[in-house]
């Protein structure tokens, strides 16, 4: 399936874009109240498109692995062949990440796994789309405006204050 999108926030550190998508509803249920914080030592089953192939054959797959380490931001672990956006879900289908790099990782010159990866926790991620404007299709009161009177309409904002 494709998606339109549009850009709608940039951080530099880490190197995130967020997006949203052009069609209304692409999702229906409430991420954030599925989502948990992932704690060093959890197990977990990160599900994106394989890159096993060197075509264009991309593969629904899954991955398990445990969270390694907290490093700044972002939480670290074991991974497969993603490159970036496999979603990352603990035992009970919480929502615990977003892939958003793998690393290949060697031990004593021999490939010691499939990469180390980079998660950044469902709960930061949460946390910069709460900053994002609502888009007008979403907004209740997207069809009020700021003035009180002044232009004679009926969409002004209610005015608790009204003698």
């Amino acid at each position: 399936m494709k998606v339109s999108t549009r850009v709608v926030k940039i951080v530099e550190d880490p190197d995130v874009i967020f997006l949203q998508s052009k069609k209304p509803v692409l999702c229906t249920e409430n991420i954030r109240s599925k989502s948990i914080e992932a704690k060093e030592g959890m197990y977990y089953v990160l599900m994106g498109y394989s890159n096993i192939y060197d075509n264009d054959t991309n593969t629904l797959a899954l991955s398990p692995g445990i969270v390694g380490r907290e490093k700044k931001l972002c939480l670290t672990g074991s991974g497969c062949y993603f490159e970036g956006g496999g979603s990352c879900w603990d035992k009970n289908g919480n929502l615990i990440g977003i892939e958003i790099e793998r690393k290949p990782f060697s031990q004593f010159g021999r490939k010691a796994s499939d990469g180390r990866i980079y998660i950044l926790p469902i709960l930061w991620i949460c946390a910069q789309a709460q900053e994002l404007p609502i888009p007008a299709e979403y907004d209740p009161h997207a069809h009020l405006d700021d003035q009180d009177d002044v232009d004679e309409g009926s969409n002004d904002v209610a005015n608790d204050n009204d003698d």
